[in-house]
């Protein structure tokens, strides 16, 4: 044997395990796993992970605080901040914390204790919104409602003609008169709410959650459930159209604002800790949520996340499995690619195709969704997916055909938004997928924003948990034949006014911070509708948005 064939054969077996090992270290090539919930759901409800929930729900609705904060969050915090004292005192010997009687105060007046609802001083008033019925009724308090109204009135006056010291001293009398406007008897009145309704339902955050939804409504969703004093975090996540529908059918019937109240109570606790410990760190998360109708720069700050700039990047990013292209299977993952996306691609000289891919969190999201809403929904049409993965050369095509297109950052860019077409074939499909996008913000891992003709989905890293059961190591099929789709659904112009990045172009945007430091666990967004006018205002609840939805789409297009 010559040394010469010894040689060739050491070449070839290292030239073997060479390949080896990089066929070992390539990316795997995963894909959709049809029917991957159909054992068991990814989100269902755990009871080892209960604080992990509330602080996700908490920061997912944290979004209105931070939006419709009179004066900004800085300026209503301060306002809070400065009830403190009579908080603390408020509270003592009660059981219940000065930080959650704070985040009350927070979501119901903002500060503010002369805050009256719409109406008139019957309607909830004051600095922790008491009704002018239940003062008297329930709480034992000293309201006089019609003096009342008249010296509101006579306030009013006075300052709209400049007497603000006569102002003052009809205020004076009429908290002799209305306690509501007392604050540290309004305070006091809170406590005791508290107080009674906990002896009613067993438990401090059942009682806080009571507060906006009624003792009686809460008492009627725990006997739905077929449990009483349980944490009202786990009867909120453990109930959906598909478990313990009756209990969610009762929290349904409910608005957004008693359904969502605890949760923002949290969310505003929690800005009230930014206020007093890092408050560089809450002015650049509301910059940050005042960019956007939604939280996704929350999720996705410019300064600290990749965008992609030219096709190549994206190709680049497909082959080193950062991002995973997006099947057309809609028998089996029930969800179908418009022909219409990646239609700026043949202009650039590049295969619309690339333009079909998406962070592996946001194609799980993706899977995730279409099989939950199928699920819920018990329907075979599948959603339409109009938009992935775009780079900022695409963009800038984008912008001349479209006038509000983003001049801007686009989370597009990242690979994890995408956008479903709203079009539903039933009043049943729609319910299902409004549930299921609302169930995955409450876990954090979505924002979204509703479009005239769309939905624009901003995903979350932390949806990476849903990687392992939606995604499988199985390469991409070749794209089947494209389903047709009305022609509005393709890649979508936006029209102006529901605040996506492509819509309208931002006047001098003001730039993310160059760090933004994340919540503990996962990011920190939306709040309960304050009864007068407070931070927490968001309207309509899940029927009415029902009807929005509904109202957009007809089988003969807009």
């Amino acid at each position: 044997m010559s040394y010469r064939f010894i040689a060739l054969v050491a070449l070839l077996a290292c030239a073997l395990a060479a390949a080896a090992a990089r066929a070992e270290a390539a990316p795997k090539d995963l894909a959709p796993v049809a029917n991957a919930i159909a054992d068991a759901d990814p989100l269902a409800y755990d009871p080892s992970k209960l604080e992990l929930l509330e602080r996700n729900a908490a920061w997912a609705y944290a979004g209105p605080l931070y939006a419709n904060s009179p004066g900004g969050i800085a300026e209503t915090a301060r306002r809070v901040a400065h009830w403190r004292p009579q908080i603390e005192k408020a509270v003592a010997g009660s059981g219940f914390s000065p930080d959650i009687l704070e985040g009350i105060v927070f979501l119901e007046s903002a500060g503010r204790a002369d805050a009256i609802a719409p109406g008139n001083v019957n309607s909830a008033s004051g600095l922790v919104q008491i009704m002018g019925y239940t003062a008297n009724d329930f709480l034992g308090m000293n309201v006089k409602v019609q003096q009342s109204r008249n010296l509101t009135n006579q306030i009013r006056a006075a300052k709209a003609r400049g007497q603000h010291a006569k102002a003052r001293r009809l205020e004076a009398q009429r908290r002799a008169i209305d306690s509501r406007f007392d604050p540290p008897k309004a305070l006091a009145a809170a406590v005791k709410y508290l107080t009674v309704a906990r002896g009613y339902l067993g438990r401090n955050d059942l009682a806080v959650a009571s507060y906006h939804m009624g003792i009686g409504n809460l008492q009627n969703v725990l006997r739905a459930y077929g449990q009483s004093e349980v944490p009202y975090t786990q009867v909120f996540f453990d109930s959906s159209p598909t478990h313990n529908a009756a209990a969610w059918d009762k929290l349904v019937s409910l608005s957004d604002d008693s359904r969502h109240y605890y949760f923002k109570v949290l969310a505003a606790k929690r800005i009230m800790h930014l206020y007093r410990t890092d408050r560089a760190q809450l002015n650049a998360i509301s910059t940050l949520h005042g960019r956007k109708h939604s939280h996704e720069e929350v999720m996705h700050p410019e300064s600290q996340t990749k965008v992609f700039r030219a096709p190549a990047e994206i190709r680049a990013a497909k082959a080193a499995g950062e991002l995973l292209g997006v099947p057309n299977r809609p028998a089996e993952l029930h969800f179908q690619i418009s022909p219409g996306m990646g239609s700026l691609a043949p202009g650039m000289g590049v295969d619309k195709r690339t333009y079909r891919a998406l962070k592996p969190e946001a194609l799980a999201a993706l899977t995730y969704l279409a099989q939950r809403v199928q699920q819920v929904g018990d329907t075979k049409t599948p959603l339409i997916l109009t938009s992935t993965v775009r780079d900022w050369s695409y963009q800038s095509r984008l912008m001349r055909v479209n006038t509000m297109a983003a001049r801007s950052y686009s989370v597009h860019t990242t690979g994890y938004a995408f956008d479903i077409a709203r079009a539903w074939n039933s009043k049943k499909q729609a319910a299902a997928v409004q549930f299921t996008i609302d169930r995955m913000m409450a876990h954090g891992l979505i924002a979204y924003i509703k479009e005239p003709h769309a939905i624009h989905i901003a995903v979350s890293k932390d949806a990476a948990k849903l990687v392992p059961q939606m995604l499988g190591d199985v390469a991409e099929p070749d794209q089947k034949s494209l389903p047709t789709v009305p022609e509005h659904e393709g890649e979508h112009v936006h029209t102006p006014g529901d605040g996506h990045e492509d819509e309208v172009e931002p006047v001098d945007p003001p730039r993310a911070p160059a760090t933004v430091a994340q919540p503990a666990e996962a990011p920190a967004p939306a709040p309960a509708a304050t009864k007068a006018e407070g931070p927490a205002a968001e309207k309509g609840g899940f029927i009415q948005r029902l009807k929005d939805f509904l109202g957009i789409w007809s089988p003969d297009g807009e």
